[in-house]
């Protein structure tokens, strides 16, 4: 059984938890920075995990590549001889910048639940050789990334009695920094531990509550409009293929039923009928425009056309 680091970016924790569910699930023990913030201790219980892991798996996004704390775990990997595994989950960076230390590795493209980037993850990781026991000594940790949030909670941890103007402070901070970054779930964190004081005044407390109405709203709405672009919306044909002249005239007679408040691309559509040469005009010049038109023309002509093959085929020709 393989001991696991994920480094990742928070805005990519839906895909990384997928990622966490499969391997698991073959037997791997995994640990990722599941609290997202916290002080010296949250910091210091980071590196000791990537000093004890087999594997250092980095989950690659754009998110990933501009957070300064992923940067700053992936150069101590580096520094204790890790080996490093990298992972594709999300399409939207430009290999061209990818860290020099990443560019020159194999990436496993584990995208949108691609099942056969999760076996191929499995192969490296039982194919790769397993990280080296760390240096004695061990080379110098990094400091601390220092966030704006990271700064909030330092107050937010603070043993100190927060009076009621720190403690609206500290809440219009979080809300603030919630509807400018969109970090629900370091926002929502930093909101418990708010929550959790002794010292939490009420009126403070049902704003609390808002706040965290106003981000469980918010990731739904995300949710709903993933799903509504995922969606398969397959356009409409210009046009189609007939496969006799009686499907052919079964459409004019549908666009004749129902299109009575057209009249006069009606009377095209018989115009193009008789001379297929207008419609096909007419459909390249409604094309964008009126495509509803330009179908009609189209259909029009191809009756003609199979109108004037018809009748112009001698029976007796063989």
């Amino acid at each position: 059984m393989a001991k696991l680091f994920i480094s990742y970016s928070s805005e990519d924790k839906p895909a990384v938890l997928d990622i966490v569910e499969d391997l698991e699930s073959l037997g791997n023990e995994i640990w990722f920075d599941n609290e997202l913030v916290g002080g010296q201790a949250w910091w210091g219980r980071i590196l000791k995990e990537i000093e004890g892991c087999d594997f250092y798996l980095c989950a690659l996004s754009s998110a990933y590549l501009k957070s300064d704390a992923c940067k700053r775990e992936l150069n101590y990997a580096g520094a204790l001889a890790k080996t490093i595994i990298p992972i594709k989950i999300a399409g939207d960076y430009d290999n061209r910048f990818l860290l020099p230390e990443l560019a020159k590795l194999q990436i496993t493209d584990v995208v949108s639940d691609n099942k056969k980037g999760v076996l191929a993850l499995v192969k490296a990781l039982n194919t790769a050789a397993p990280s080296p026991e760390v240096p004695n000594p061990l080379p110098t940790p990094p400091e601390i990334p220092v966030s704006y949030l990271s700064e909030l909670l330092r107050a937010i941890n603070s043993t100190d009695t927060l009076d009621q103007d720190q403690q609206a402070a500290l809440l219009f901070k979080l809300r603030d920094h919630f509807r400018s970054s969109g970090d629900s779930d370091g926002v929502k964190q930093a909101l418990d531990k708010l929550e959790a004081r002794q010292d939490l005044l009420a009126s403070i407390g049902r704003e609390v509550d808002a706040l965290k109405r106003e981000i469980q709203q918010s990731n739904q709405k995300e949710k709903q409009s993933v799903g509504n672009n995922s969606a398969d919306s397959k356009p409409e044909p210009v046009f189609r293929k007939y496969s006799s002249v009686n499907e052919v005239k079964a459409d004019l007679k549908e666009v004749a039923e129902t299109g009575k408040s057209d009249a006069a691309a009606f009377g095209l559509a018989v115009a193009a009928f008789l001379i297929p040469f207008i419609g096909i005009i007419f459909f390249f010049v409604w094309r964008k425009e009126n495509p509803k038109r330009a179908k009609l023309m189209i259909w029009a002509a191809a009756a003609g056309f199979l109108l004037y093959i018809i009748l112009s085929s001698d029976p007796y020709a063989y």
